[in-house]
């Protein structure tokens, strides 16, 4: 299951920002906010996370933009077909 968050974009800026794992650079075109070189292994946690929920939803978009018209159990043969390997590489 996922989740969407109630609060504002500004507000989850805030909360990303008080976690203290990101820097805030001023530049001319306004505040750039960066992963300091340090905190970028601690955040694959999150990049992998992120992979592992959408990897199912996207090779579903992937295989039925590929095929336009596809039945449900023809998505599934799809599906179970390639599976294994994205398992295998993922989890």
């Amino acid at each position: 299951d996922s989740t969407v968050p109630s609060a504002t974009a500004s507000e989850l800026i805030d909360h990303a920002l008080q976690m203290n794992k990101f820097e805030v650079e001023k530049d001319t075109i306004g505040d750039i906010i960066i992963l300091p070189r340090e905190q970028a292994v601690l955040m694959t946690y999150y990049r992998n996370n992120i992979t592992h929920m959408l990897m199912l939803p996207s090779l579903m978009a992937a295989i039925i933009t590929q095929h336009r018209r596809i039945s449900r159990q023809e998505l599934l043969r799809h599906i179970q077909a390639i599976y294994p390997m994205l398992k295998a590489e993922l989890f």
